[in-house]
């Protein structure tokens, strides 16, 4: 009897295993086709940003989160452009979710604010509490920092909703190493950390389900997400966050880039921007963010021609994945550090 109770107990655990994706800490730029989604999840804590077009991001949520988890603590939209926004919609349909932070766009948007007042209504639905992002926020979820860099009123009351993109500095070091805090508001200076060494990992291509090691840091990761902004945006982000010295970065008032003697763009992870469209990932940026990898998501044979040639050509040397090509691209963090493993759906 002792036996066969412990033959179930065992089938149990190895049902359970098989059940529960692994493991926990994690960075994922998910696939979801023509559109961003990344979900950042430390534990139990979850952070995503942009839900991709469609209900894609549902399936590739179900991938990542073990079943029993229904909560996500932060929903970020960058932008209110279908293939970032509308999966969001979904999601908080069928998850709780703690907050949600919205883009500002122009009321001429009239699309595009069509899009925000959909989301807005599914966040009051769900009893969600909503607010519209600024530079200088923070959220926190775990030993996650999400540091929000742009945009600033001048960008947000553009008539480009993509240079409204709401643009932020994630710095994932686990809940047993608390992430540096950036930025603060009231114009407190806030010590940073030093910029990571310079220059790329080698590039080499990964086959589905691969992993690479990455980290330039054993324990901490920084990623650096800016929507779709554009060259123009990627400007300012340089002039304000990319000081050469290392030093304080003082937030004066809301709505404002911060002053910066440091530079806040130095990042491991660079997601490049609109898809890898020629409006975005400026040579300028990258020089600023030195990472040593780059992520681009994107649909196979979009009808954008997305990625550039000229985008690729500025990232050849970098360590470079693409969702069109490699799945869902996932950066995991375990005992010897963190490592990178795709997966194709």
């Amino acid at each position: 009897m002792a036996r066969q109770a412990y033959g179930l107990l065992a089938a149990a655990v190895l049902a359970i295993g098989v059940l529960v994706p692994g493991p926990a800490d994690k960075v994922v730029f998910l696939d979801v086709g023509q559109g961003d989604a990344i979900l950042l999840q430390d534990g139990t804590a979850q952070i995503l940003i942009d839900g991709g077009k469609g209900v894609a991001v549902l399936s590739r949520l179900a991938e990542e989160l073990p079943w029993f988890d229904r909560k996500i603590e932060v929903i970020i939209a960058t932008h209110p452009d279908k293939d970032h926004l509308e999966g969001l919609v979904h999601v908080l349909e069928g998850y709780e979710v703690g907050l949600v932070l919205l883009p500002r766009v122009s009321k001429d948007s009239q699309l595009q604010q069509a899009w925000l007042e959909r989301l807005q209504a599914a966040a009051e639905n769900r009893r969600a509490a909503w607010r519209f992002a600024w530079a200088g926020e923070q959220v926190r979820a775990g030993g996650i920092v999400v540091s929000v860099l742009g945009p600033d009123a001048a960008a947000a009351a553009g008539e480009k909703t993509n240079n409204a993109s709401v643009i932020t500095r994630v710095d994932f070091c686990g809940g047993d190493n608390p992430s540096p805090f950036l930025l603060q508001r009231g114009g407190k200076a806030i010590p940073l950390l030093p910029p990571s060494p310079a220059g790329p990992a080698p590039l080499r291509p990964l086959k589905s389900g691969e992993r690479a090691s990455l980290s330039r840091d054993g324990h901490c990761l920084s990623f650096m997400l800016t929507g779709d902004a554009e060259a123009l945006i990627e400007r300012r982000l340089t002039a304000a966050y990319a000081s050469a010295v290392p030093g304080d970065c003082i937030l004066q008032t809301s709505g404002t880039l911060p002053t910066c003697a440091g530079n806040l763009l130095n990042v491991d992870v660079l997601k490049a921007g609109h898809h890898g469209s020629s409006t975005s990932t400026t040579a300028e940026l990258l020089a600023a963010a030195s990472p040593a990898a780059v992520v681009i998501s994107v649909g196979a044979e979009n009808s954008y021609g997305h990625p550039h040639r000229n985008v690729l050509a500025r990232l050849a040397g970098f360590q470079l994945w693409r969702t069109d090509e490699h799945g869902s691209v996932r950066f995991l963090r375990g005992a010897a550090g963190w490592a990178v493993q795709t997966r194709r759906h």
